[in-house]
């Protein structure tokens, strides 16, 4: 998605422009807090289920904007104790961060059939299904999420590429396998892994 502009990249931009006014401004603590408010105004939510969610996401957003260290939860005052330490912090350990209110906790990989299967009278994914998963109903291959082991033998046979691989997007994206989950299913970075390459 890399140079495409997508609401990501807008709301990456309206917390650094927020943050860079309340630099200029003085650090006000005030001004600070009033940031997820100007960005995510009261009414339906825009992008997430709850509008307190979306604030909750820009505040990790602007810690995150300042240097400071991110927490699983953010206070009212969550400023408060970084401030000081702030003049005097380097650049922290980890550039690349999870934040666990945004992390939607995709199922890291499945496969599903699409309606383009054919029915083929091969139906090569049924033959080499190692678990036997895999069985033709109405005329289409259908894949039994339980006992599946997700070994993807099924999408690498099929002839018309009617099987579709889902996976965790930043799981696909990160090369050097840094990331994990929590016990809540959420993506986690392992920083000794993590070469902070961004994708």
């Amino acid at each position: 998605m890399r140079g495409v502009f997508t609401t990501v990249k807008f709301l990456r931009n309206e917390i650094f422009k927020n943050v860079t006014a309340a630099a200029y401004e003085g650090w006000s603590k005030e001004r600070l807090e009033e940031i997820p408010f100007e960005m995510i105004e009261e009414g339906m939510p825009r992008y997430r289920d709850s509008i307190e969610r979306e604030r909750e996401i820009v505040r990790a957003r602007i810690k995150l904007a300042m240097n400071m260290e991110l927490g699983t939860s953010f206070e009212k005052h969550f400023i408060d104790e970084d401030l000081e330490s702030l003049k005097t912090k380097k650049v922290g350990q980890a550039l690349v961060n999870v934040i666990p209110q945004a992390c939607e906790a995709c199922e890291e990989k499945s496969f599903f059939v699409t309606n383009a299967c054919h029915g083929c009278l091969a139906h090569p994914c049924v033959e080499v299904c190692p678990v036997k998963c895999i069985s033709m109903q109405n005329g289409q291959a259908f894949i039994d999420q339980d006992p599946c082991i997700k070994c993807g033998r099924c999408y690498d046979v099929c002839p018309y590429g009617s099987i579709v691989k889902n996976e965790r997007p930043c799981n696909a994206a990160c090369g050097v396998n840094a990331i994990t989950k929590d016990d809540q299913e959420r993506a986690v970075i392992v920083t000794e892994k993590c070469v902070s390459c961004g994708m």
